[in-house]
């Protein structure tokens, strides 16, 4: 056994296969902003709800403005 099998427990080939894999997929920590069509320096005043009632986010929005 080789050390990189001794330490993660796969063979070369299969770190070979995941290096390749994260090498040539992105990886994107949390929402892509830009996607969802919120330019930069508007992050602070937009309010990233998913999957929430329109009351709910209408009430923490205003809020929100009060504060």
């Amino acid at each position: 056994m080789t050390d990189i099998e001794i330490k993660t427990g796969m063979t070369d080939a299969e770190c070979e296969r995941l290096d390749k894999y994260y090498t040539e997929n992105t990886f994107e920590l949390g929402p892509n902003l830009l996607k969802q069509g919120i330019k930069p320096g508007e992050v602070r005043n937009t309010l990233l709800l998913k999957n929430v009632d329109r009351d709910v986010a209408e009430y923490v929005r205003s809020q929100a403005a009060a504060l």
